[in-house]
């Protein structure tokens, strides 16, 4: 699994969706790269260009997204239950559309396990637009969070 989650990782995607009629057309292509930098440091990259034709107002929006982060799995020292070890990431990100003022977002998160499935992140985000963030200035936040597949296998496991 570490030679897996350390190898370079490339992967493509191309999404549209096309409508008939005076309906908005929409096309993204996008390239992720993800790559681990060292033992407990995993670095994730992608962009996108982005086509929107906005057929009833007769205007085409060009652009792109760039995003990056970074996470930093925590020593196995500071972890509850002999989990999943703390994971702490910066991310950030802008896009750029033609009229449409650039937008910027940034955020930083502290993952903390709780059991295997359920995570408790803190975070705090930053956005250049505060439509983004409903909020005249940047804020905290918390929250749980749950992957069923994994709460169903430790689940499993105990039964038998």
């Amino acid at each position: 699994m570490d030679a897996i989650r350390k190898a370079p990782q490339l992967s493509t995607s191309f999404q549209s969706t096309i409508r008939s009629g005076n309906a908005n057309n929409a096309y993204r292509a996008e390239l992720t790269f993800d790559y681990g930098l060292a033992n407990r440091l995993n670095l994730t990259v992608n962009g996108s260009y982005d086509y929107n034709d906005l057929r009833p107002m007769g205007v085409i929006e060009r652009g792109g997204r760039f995003a990056l982060e970074g996470q930093y799995a925590l020593g196995r020292g500071v972890q509850l239950q002999n989990k999943e070890p703390w994971t702490f990431s910066l991310s950030s990100g802008g896009s750029w559309m033609t009229n449409i003022s650039p937008t910027y977002q940034a955020q930083a998160k502290l993952t903390i396990p709780i059991a295997d499935g359920v995570d408790f992140p803190i975070s705090v985000s930053y956005a250049s637009r505060t439509a983004l963030l409903k909020e005249a200035d940047v804020r905290g936040k918390f929250g749980f969070t749950f992957d069923l597949s994994k709460i169903l296998n430790a689940v499993r496991s105990s039964a038998k």
